[in-house]
């Protein structure tokens, strides 16, 4: 199977947007002045909306080389659909969670599905950021590792 991966365009630069700089170093007005610097990263959401819509393969097709990693995949998907999308995403093994699993929308939804992902795995994640610049097969393999 031949499908394009969603990941962070190379053009493109580090997903440490402006805005969130910005907010963390100003309080309160920073969130403010942080909202003109979004329109970029809003337009790079768009876009990994519109691949995720776009395919027209099976969650199952996706995944059928890692039939033991499916239910994990499955339930981290679900979980995605609760906390950050309106739809199910069909997510492949070489996309970037980074994408998928920060998708901007200025509340703490992306904390939330972290959150709920630790809950539901009886997991902890590493609080480095660098953690989750990885694609959703390695983060599922390192939820499903004993």
């Amino acid at each position: 199977m031949n499908i394009e991966p969603i990941k962070l365009p190379l053009d493109w630069p580090d997903i440490d947007c402006p805005r969130k700089r910005i907010q963390k170093k100003i309080p309160v007005i920073g969130y403010i002045i942080g909202i003109f610097f979004t329109s970029k990263w809003v337009t790079l959401d768009n876009m990994v909306i519109e691949k995720l819509e776009s395919r027209t393969i099976t969650f199952e097709e996706l995944w059928k080389e890692y039939p033991e990693l499916l239910d994990t995949a499955k339930n981290v998907q679900n979980i995605l659909k609760e906390h950050l999308w309106d739809f199910y995403p069909n997510f492949a093994p070489e996309d970037s969670y980074l994408l998928l699993g920060q998708l901007y929308t200025g509340d703490l939804c992306e904390v939330e599905a972290i959150m709920a992902l630790e809950e539901y795995f009886k997991i902890k994640f590493p609080n480095e950021e660098s953690f989750f610049d990885k694609s959703m097969l390695e983060l599922i393999k390192y939820i499903n590792k004993p």
